[in-house]
């Protein structure tokens, strides 16, 4: 009995909130059809176009905006019904609807196989009850299944298998050269065994690296070395296979030497900085660091930063390892605290050694205060909520009576719950005295 009139209780004062929380969300709406799309036997660089309608139940013009999900989302636009006019975001009178074309571009390369995505139309983050703090997106769904078919042509040629020799703690690169001279997107397997003195060591396979219809790649497959690992002649048996077919099989040898042996030089390419410099805003550091010597180098941004000439921070990209022959970049995040001039100083250091210094400056900009009051959404309404602020169109008195309004309805839920608690009390007591 006791239970159930505290549920009671806890679901009128969960009502009362309710009603006044989500009273706009009844002004507005949203709907689209067809719910499902389906486009069967698709082909490679086929084009394809449906409409879909979207719908405004209220009686407010509404904005909807588009968007879409999943692998196949990055193929579908949108347009005006005549397609020429491409589309982001439409605006629907009340109680009315319109036509959008859906244009559908299958990539040239992609495999055989079912693709999904989903449409979305959604509403900019509604207020659900003024000045309360609260907001939603509405939102309609359409799902969208393309069945891509046609003939594949899976094949590719080898080139080069090459390895260099290295020192132990570095990774062993063994690179192979991939002509693919099919007609989709192709993974070929890479299967090695690195064995010393005819003894296997480990073997490993890699697959994960993906090389468009007609284009060549040098894929990279590592083995780590410890740093105490054996030095001496090594033979790694490479085999490259496409689909179960064996494309290329070479041995190829190296060396594990000595740590120290190989010289490790480098330079720096580049400083610049990414971002928008605002006072208590953060940036990117980014340096170029390209290793030009017999081995990978192990690589660290150090930049000194000054301000109207005085040095006031360091800022420091993590270790970073690059390849011998290739160029890294090496990130610092630096946190601008005053308005005015920067400079910044950096340099790399790599296996005990430095570069030379590069410089950048910028100017740090005051941050844009806002003089409206933004409101953080917080309550989801259909299926999707929204962290977008919303802006008050009013400015520290609007701030004042959303606190009011707030303690308000705060106040009078709170006395539903202490009247209930009170005829709880009062009934316990006359059962007592009987």
């Amino acid at each position: 009995m006791k239970r159930t009139f505290f549920r009671t209780l806890i679901l009128l004062a969960l009502l009362f909130l309710s009603s006044s929380l989500f009273s706009n969300i009844l002004a507005l709406g949203v709907a689209m059809g067809p719910t499902t799309i389906a486009v069967k036997d698709a082909i490679r660089s086929g084009k394809y176009e449906r409409v879909i309608t979207v719908f405004n139940p209220s009686e407010t013009e509404t904005t909807y905006y588009l968007r879409t999900d999943d692998v196949a989302g990055d193929w579908i636009s949108f347009f005006d019904i005549a397609g020429t006019i491409p589309l982001q975001s439409l605006t629907v009178s009340g109680e009315s609807n319109m036509p959008v074309l859906v244009r559908i571009d299958v990539p040239n390369d992609i495999p055989n196989g079912t693709y999904s995505s989903n449409i979305y139309a959604e509403t900019e983050p509604v207020q659900t009850s003024e000045n309360m703090g609260v907001a939603a997106i509405l939102q309609a769904k359409t799902e969208v299944t393309i069945a891509v078919g046609g003939e594949q042509i899976i094949d590719g040629t080898v080139g080069t298998i090459t390895a260099r020799d290295i020192e132990a703690g570095l990774p062993l690169r063994i690179e192979v050269n991939f002509n693919n001279t099919g007609n989709i997107i192709e993974r070929p397997g890479i299967e090695c065994k690195i064995s010393k003195d005819n003894v296997v060591i480990t073997s490993f396979i890699d697959d994960k690296t993906a090389v468009k219809a007609q284009s060549q790649a040098t894929i990279p497959v590592e083995w780590a070395t410890a740093i105490d690992q054996d030095t001496g002649d090594y033979l790694a048996q490479v085999v490259v296979s496409l689909n179960e077919k064996v494309l290329a099989s070479q041995d190829v040898t190296f060396k594990i030497l000595p740590p120290g042996t190989l010289t490790k030089i480098g330079e720096i390419t580049g400083l610049e900085y990414e971002g928008t410099p605002r006072v208590n805003y953060q940036i990117k550091i980014n340096a170029g660091f390209r290793s030009t010597g017999q081995a990978d180098c192990m690589a660290k941004l150090v930049a000194e930063v000054y301000f109207n000439g005085n040095l006031v921070d360091t800022v420091y990209s993590e270790d970073t390892l690059v390849p011998v022959g290739q160029t890294g970049t090496l990130v610092g995040y630096l946190k601008l605290t005053n308005a005015g001039q920067y400079t910044v100083k950096g340099h790399i250091t790599y296996n005990g050694k430095q570069t030379d210094i590069k410089e950048l400056s910028f100017v740090a900009e005051q941050a844009i205060i806002s003089t409206t009051t933004t409101i953080q959404s917080a309550a989801p309404v259909t299926t999707t909520t929204s962290n977008s602020p919303l802006e008050s169109p009013q400015s520290s008195k609007s701030s004042d009576s959303t606190t009011i309004k707030i303690i308000i309805v705060s106040a009078c839920a709170a006395l539903v719950i202490i009247t209930g608690l009170s005829i709880l009390i009062i009934r316990r007591r006359r059962a007592s005295h009987r």
